[in-house]
């Protein structure tokens, strides 16, 4: 789990061989972001190709959190990864359409089909 910052935690679990990042917390792009992004280029050298972004405990996203999206999502392709978002609320969902960050990754309000959608 990361932790450096207590209002940002992730925790990873992997189903069907798809990672899952259970994302708590606001995603504001602060300094576990980055430290997030360096441990999917091991995960992803490694030979983790698909991920889930399990967005269900994400309280508030802002422009920082929508690069920090950007920026994984351009880490995960870079590397022959997928990426999907899943179960995002109606407020970071909302924030999701208006950037249009929707239209570059699959976003599904059901995790259990985000894992099987690979």
């Amino acid at each position: 789990m990361n932790q450096i910052d207590p209002s940002f935690t992730v925790k990873f679990e992997e189903m069907h061989g798809v990672l899952i990042l259970g994302i708590s917390g606001s995603l504001t792009g602060q300094e576990s972001c980055v430290s997030l992004i360096d441990q999917l280029k091991m995960l992803l050298q490694k030979g983790q190709k698909q991920f889930v972004l399990d967005m269900r405990s994400v309280d508030w996203i802002n422009s920082s959190g929508i690069g920090f999206l950007m920026r994984t999502l351009a880490t995960i392709n870079k590397n022959n990864g997928q990426l999907k978002l899943a179960r995002p609320s109606s407020r970071v969902k909302n924030i999701l359409e208006i950037t249009h960050f929707n239209e570059l990754v699959e976003v599904i309000d059901n995790l259990e089909k985000a894992i099987y959608s690979f």
